[in-house]
């Protein structure tokens, strides 16, 4: 993504800093201490910062209040890590790419396409679909028949959104996202695995991100459902009638199994999974690799396989890394045991 260049009296202003420096300085971006160049915008949490900052060729630091002032343009700040954040949003070159339709986009009949639309190379749009106004499809997009595309949406190269799926505004779809696609259902029947056909659509609600290469599947029947507001990491599997709720964070890697009714504010770490037909209460934590079972109150942090309780998982867990001294501590009870044992036959014979 290509970076604004920004001066450093408009970046105080933006993240309400104090500048100490040459206010027309203009930066084109931001990095560390060691490997910031002399264009670029670097930062000082703590102390230990402040010998890299001697050295460094940054054009400016972002420095915390708590610390001493050093030989650079600073932008006095009360949270740093915040600030950054603030500068990035600064920095980042929204895309705005120019409206219209590549001659190589096949639309077919019967589309309805809103305004100020950027349509890339080799999209295509099925019958019966509409695409909201300002929304961006870039290449190679597919788009299935009768779908609902909302406005300001902006789809990554490759992205499949099969038939009837619903989508709301301002919607973000990474590279090779597939929403829609054919859930995973069998049934034994004759000793052999029949296909359960999957009729139903994935409907997605505003302000939703999802990263590259995750697969959302469409419902048995009904919906598969997103939140608003939900953000979705890279490389998961969100299975076929799973209702996720609004505003979840879902790191990489997580697998959400069918029918699984997930709350509001819910947070998993990378690569949970979630087993089919159970639900998942509101504000959940559940941590790295957490395999939750059973439903989950509204509120509770879980850890480990089988997910259990923040409290109990750490019990368990202290236990388990005191098993390697146990052996020997088992063996000198033996030992132990065998001495008494044979001491008490001694004094019976006595």
């Amino acid at each position: 993504m290509a970076a604004n260049k920004v001066t450093l009296a408009r970046l105080a202003a933006h993240i309400s800093g104090r500048l100490e420096g040459p206010d027309h300085t203009e930066l084109t971006g931001i990095a560390e201490l060691a490997s910031a160049g002399p264009a670029e915008l670097s930062f000082l949490i703590n102390e230990h910062h402040l010998e890299a900052a001697k050295t460094t060729k940054a054009a400016a630091v972002l420095i915390s209040n708590s610390l001493a002032p050093v030989s650079l343009p600073m932008v006095w700040v009360s949270d740093v890590p915040e600030a950054i954040n603030m500068a990035l949003e600064l920095f980042a070159q929204p895309l705005k790419p120019t409206p219209g339709i590549h001659p190589s986009a096949l639309i077919a009949p019967g589309v309805n396409l809103g305004h100020d639309l950027a349509i890339g190379p080799y999209v295509v749009v099925q019958a019966g679909t509409t695409v909201g106004d300002g929304s961006v499809l870039q290449a190679g997009c597919y788009l299935g028949r009768d779908c609902l595309i909302g406005q300001q949406c902006c789809f990554a190269p490759g992205v499949i959104v099969a038939d009837r799926s619903q989508i709301g505004n301002r919607v973000v779809l990474g590279q090779n996202v597939v929403i829609g696609s054919e859930g995973f259902g069998y049934r034994c029947r004759d000793g052999q695995h029949r296909h359960i056909p999957h009729l139903g659509a994935v409907r997605i609600g505003d302000d939703v991100e999802v990263g590259a290469g995750t697969c959302i599947d469409r419902a048995k029947f009904g919906f598969t459902v997103v939140g608003r507001g939900t953000k979705i990491d890279n490389l998961i599997s969100i299975a076929h009638n799973v209702h996720l709720g609004e505003d979840c964070l879902i790191a990489a890697q997580t697998g959400i199994a069918g029918s699984t009714k997930i709350g509001n504010r819910v947070l998993f770490a990378g690569q949970v999974g979630v087993r089919d037909n159970i639900t998942v209460g509101d504000g959940v934590i559940a941590g790295a690799r957490a395999a939750i079972h059973q439903d989950v109150p509204a509120g509770t942090a879980v850890y480990g396989v089988p997910a259990l309780k923040r409290e109990q998982a750490l019990r368990e867990q202290a236990v388990f890394r005191r098993l390697p001294q146990w052996p020997a501590r088992i063996k000198k009870l033996e030992k132990r045991l065998t001495d008494l044992e044979s001491a008490a036959d001694h004094r019976q014979r006595d």
